[in-house]
């Protein structure tokens, strides 16, 4: 467990009704942008479930803040690419 941090992640249009249909957090409230796109933040002292859990959305969702946990999830894809 770390510091309570906000974290706010932008979901595609694509996948924004799944985003929607589920409460991830308690802490969470959801956005939706004119685009379709949708916002989600909350408050999580736990990164790494929520890393994985970003990274299983892929390319349809980016983190946005804190920039600690987004340099992480870049890094992490990064190593991922060069994988394959």
């Amino acid at each position: 467990m770390g510091p309570v941090r906000n974290v706010e992640i932008i979901f595609k249009p694509e996948v924004s009704h799944m985003v929607k249909r589920n409460i991830w957090h308690p802490t969470q409230t959801l956005k939706e942008k004119k685009d379709g796109s949708l916002v989600l933040k909350m408050r999580v002292s736990c990164y790494i479930p929520l890393i994985s859990w970003i990274l299983g959305w892929g390319e349809n969702a980016e983190i946005i803040k804190p920039e600690s946990i987004r340099s992480e999830v870049t890094r992490i894809a990064k190593e991922m690419s060069e994988s394959y």
